[in-house]
């Protein structure tokens, strides 16, 4: 088993408006994510990095662009994976920050149930765990709050009540519960 760096993306949009972006909505990066990400990239150059696999989704597939190119790899090598991409919010999508809960977030109409975005979100990272040497995963922050959740044996509809993972901080995981899920 590899190891595995996560790194949420670079602020977008939706994060400067305080927002719901979700899974649906492509919400581009602002100045600040870009230079975010480059941070991030410089971060990363002392890794050999064997791998990148991003969410298909404009802010993650730009921080991952980035990283790449901060860090010498071939921008062409870098893996989308859908498995990856943010939790789709149904009529949440664009609502604003202010208040939500993870109660509010999978109740909203249209709503991925948790256990289907554990299920995908598990099954990439379990992918990612199986190459050998160092990936780095590039995605959303509702895929890191779920990350956390599922690692300490919480219930998946409680992800968005964890602590969120800054825009482009780079996260060592520990992969080992996957083992048992």
């Amino acid at each position: 088993m590899g190891r595995v760096l996560y790194i949420r993306h670079g602020q977008s949009q939706a994060n400067l408006a305080g927002i719901l972006a979700g899974g649906s909505n492509d919400s581009n990066l602002t100045d600040l994510g870009r230079q975010q990400a480059r941070q991030a990239g410089r971060a990363l150059k002392n890794n050999s990095i064997n791998k990148i696999i991003t969410s298909p989704l404009s802010r993650a597939l730009e921080t991952a662009q980035i990283i790449a190119a901060e860090i010498g790899y071939d921008v062409q090598r870098i893996e989308l994976d859908p498995r990856l991409k943010e939790y789709e919010l149904g009529v949440g999508q664009g609502q604003s920050l202010e208040g939500m809960t993870a109660e509010k977030i999978v109740s909203f109409p249209g709503a991925e149930k948790p256990a289907e975005f554990a299920k995908r979100v598990k099954s990439a990272l379990y992918s990612a765990w199986e190459d050998s040497g160092t990936v780095v995963i590039v995605a959303h922050g509702g895929v890191s709050r779920l990350i956390d959740c599922l690692r300490i044996g919480k219930d998946p509809k409680w992800f968005y009540d964890m602590p969120n993972h800054g825009n482009a901080t780079v996260v060592e995981l520990d992969l080992t519960w996957l083992k048992d899920a």
